[in-house]
C-alpha cells in the first residue's frame, strides 16, 4: 500500500502541500463539507464505507489516495484496509477456477425484450432537442441525456456519431441482438462502410463534416468509448479505432454477449 517514504517509517519531511491535503483527507468536518455540495453527494459520503471489503466504495479510494501520496502506514484506519487487501490476495492461492466463487446468470427472455421495446420506445417518443434539469435548490443539473434524447445509430455519414459508439456498444452487452432498432441500422451501416479490406471508414467528404474534426476528439469521456490509439492526427489511428470497435460490436450483437444460446 506504501508507494513513498513517509515520516513514520523514516523520519523524512514530505511535501506541507501533500501532507496537508492527507490531513484534510482524515478530517471528518472538512470531508462532509466537500461532499455537501448536492444531496446524493451527501449521502454517497455517509456510506463510503460500505463494502469496504470489496474495495468498491468510495472509502476505498480515500484510502487508496492517500497510499498512493506516501501515507499508506501511518494511520490505524488505513492498516486496516491494507490487511483486507492483502488477505483478499492470499484467498486467491486457495482457488482453482473462478467457479468456485461466481454464479453465472442466465438473461430471462422476457427481461431481455422489455428492454428492446423500451430502446425502441424511448427513440419514438424522444426529440433530439429535449432539454431536462433537475432543480436542487436554486442550482440546476442534467443528469440523465441518454434517456431523454433519442439514441442514435452510428451513421459514416457523421461525424458526431463517433460519440455513440459506447451506448450503443452497452445496449448489444444487454443481450437484445438486434431486437433494438438503433442496434440493427448501426450493423446495417458498419457493413455498408466496410471496405473489401475490412477496414471502417468515415466519409469524411460529405459538406456537413466539413465543420468537425475526429481530430479534436477528446478521450475518454463518460458518454464516448475507450480510445485504443494515442491520436488520430497521423495514419490510420481513426480507422483502426473504428474497425476494433465494429469486431466487438458485430461479435456483442452475434453472440449476444452473456446469453447462452
Amino acid at each position: 500500500m506504501r508507494t513513498a517514504c513517509s515520516r513514520s517509517r523514516c523520519g523524512c519531511e514530505l511535501n506541507p502541500i501533500v501532507a496537508g491535503f492527507v490531513r484534510a483527507m482524515r478530517d471528518e468536518q472538512i470531508m462532509r463539507q466537500e461532499f455537501s455540495y448536492i444531496p446524493p453527494e451527501i449521502e454517497r459520503y455517509d456510506n463510503r464505507f460500505i463494502c469496504i471489503r470489496n474495495g468498491n466504495c468510495l472509502g476505498a479510494m480515500l484510502y487508496t489516495v492517500q497510499a498512493m501520496l506516501g501515507y499508506g502506514d501511518d494511520h490505524e484506519d488505513l492498516i486496516a484496509f491494507q490487511q483486507i487487501a492483502l488477505k483478499g490476495f492470499e484467498r486467491i492461492l486457495q482457488m482453482s477456477s473462478l467457479e468456485e466463487i461466481l454464479k453465472k446468470r442466465k438473461g430471462v427472455e422476457k427481461n431481455i425484450q422489455m428492454l428492446a421495446d423500451a430502446l425502441n420506445h424511448i427513440n419514438r417518443i424522444m426529440k433530439p432537442d429535449n432539454q431536462m434539469h433537475v432543480k436542487t435548490k436554486s442550482r440546476y443539473y442534467a443528469p440523465c441525456f441518454a434517456l431523454v434524447t433519442p439514441i442514435r445509430a452510428f451513421d459514416p455519414d457523421y461525424i458526431s456519431t463517433i460519440t455513440y459508439r459506447r451506448i450503443l456498444t452497452e445496449i448489444a452487452m444487454l443481450g437484445v441482438g438486434e431486437r433494438v432498432g438503433v442496434v440493427k441500422e448501426s450493423l446495417e451501416a458498419i457493413s455498408a462502410a466496410t471496405d473489401d479490406e475490412g477496414i471502417l471508414k468515415m466519409n469524411f467528404g460529405q459538406p456537413h463534416n466539413k465543420r468537425y474534426s475526429p481530430l479534436k476528439i477528446e478521450y475518454p469521456t463518460p458518454y464516448v468509448d475507450v480510445r485504443l490509439e494515442e491520436d488520430y492526427k497521423k495514419g490510420h489511428g481513426l480507422d483502426c479505432d473504428l474497425t476494433f470497435w465494429s469486431v466487438q460490436f458485430k461479435s456483442l450483437v452475434e453472440n449476444r454477449f452473456f446469453l447462452d444460446k
